[in-house]
């Protein structure tokens, strides 16, 4: 296999993970944890917390292992797919609607520790935390943006990705804040969202793919 090829599966997944967003390379609960430090929580509400934090690391042990696995298996699985002559676009998409089904796991997850979070603060500190994911979201743009200017013939696809994305959480911040959350009304909402984000995955695996035979041509 192409080193190069190695290079830009990598850097497509990095792109992809804009879907996963909630974690951010983060282990799961850590960027919760970051938000609750901005919060004034009383002393009862850091113990709930701290128990909504142990029951998921407890029941999600295993889950979380078997899924990262699966997600090195199609890694891998992809890298040797572009790793040809032309764009295999059915292969391609069967590989990342595998990945968009772990990825959906891991959004809910995330949907439901907010929603936690959300169920023990008061309406003072919701509010604030409306403002922090606001500001979040802002800073993931500003970041997107930043990496568009070093590398601009990826800027259509990348700002594209980004707005697939923050157009779903926005939604589902909307939901978590109404009250109705459920696993139910999440999975309504993320289905409403699901192919767009596989869609724009496979446009950006072809935005790598044809980068790399460009590197390939010149070289």
């Amino acid at each position: 296999m192409r080193k190069s090829v190695v290079v830009i599966v990598c850097t497509v997944f990095a792109s992809i993970t804009l879907n996963v967003i909630a974690h951010e390379g983060k282990r799961p609960g850590a960027q919760m944890r970051e938000v609750v430090k901005q919060l004034s929580l009383s002393d009862l509400q850091k113990r709930q917390l701290r128990e909504i934090m142990q029951t998921e690391r407890h029941d999600n042990r295993e889950e979380r292992r078997h899924s990262r696995d699966e997600m090195r298996d199609i890694m891998r699985s992809l890298a040797t797919t572009l790793d040809s002559d032309s764009f295999n676009e059915t292969e391609i998409r069967e590989l990342l609607e595998r990945r968009e089904r772990l990825s959906a796991e891991m959004k809910w997850q995330r949907a439901e520790r907010q929603y936690r979070l959300y169920e023990v603060l008061d309406d003072n500190q919701r509010q604030a935390l409306n403002a922090i994911m606001t500001v979040k979201r802002n800073a993931r743009k500003d970041r997107i943006a930043e990496h568009v200017e070093v590398h601009p013939h990826w800027e259509e696809r990348m700002l594209a990705n980004s707005s697939v994305m923050q157009a779903f959480l926005t939604a589902e911040q909307q939901l978590i804040g109404t009250g109705d959350f459920s696993r139910e009304a999440w999975e309504s909402l993320y289905l409403q969202h699901r192919q767009a984000f596989i869609d724009s995955a496979v446009e950006m695996a072809r935005q790598r793919f044809e980068t790399l035979q460009s590197s390939a041509t010149r070289h």
